[in-house]
């Protein structure tokens, strides 16, 4: 389960820590968060059926409050030259490595938007380079809002 999200902390700390503990009992793996910054931090490989995937992910976006601290839970901050680090640690131990990045969805004016800004761009393009075969983030599509001024 990827935990990149920015709302990873919404019930507090104390729930997401819940939330990891269940989880773990569940054996649900988890990546791009976790219950301090060193396991948000850490890659996942799962081997199922011979195929090896690996999986790690951040969150760029933030507010800084839903980044894992030393002592704290959270989602992974994104650091590039760190996640390109780990995908090329990662790449010889799995068949296909997948990074996952929640960025921000909204253009310069703050409106959603439903393409990558361009700083998105350039991170998704370095995570390619380091040898992500796989690499995914999050936007919304902007939801077109009706006024009397447009006939309704």
């Amino acid at each position: 389960m990827g935990l990149s999200g920015n709302h990873l902390l919404d019930f507090g700390r104390k729930a997401s820590l819940w939330s990891l503990d269940f989880y773990k009992e569940k054996k649900i793996p988890v990546y791009a968060g976790g219950a301090n910054d060193k396991e948000a931090l850490a890659p996942l490989l799962i081997e199922h059926n011979g195929n090896r995937l690996g999986f790690l992910g951040a969150n760029a976006y933030g507010p800084p409050v839903a980044w894992a601290e030393a002592n704290e839970p959270g989602s992974a901050r994104f650091n590039l030259p760190a996640m390109q680090a780990n995908i090329r640690e990662l790449e010889p131990k799995a068949d296909v490595v997948f990074a996952e990045v929640q960025h921000l969805e909204t253009n310069y004016k703050g409106e959603y938007v439903n393409v990558p800004n361009d700083q998105a761009e350039i991170d998704f393009r370095g995570l390619i380079d380091a040898g992500a075969d796989v690499v995914t983030g999050s936007w919304r599509t902007r939801r077109r809002r009706w006024s009397s001024a447009m006939g309704s």
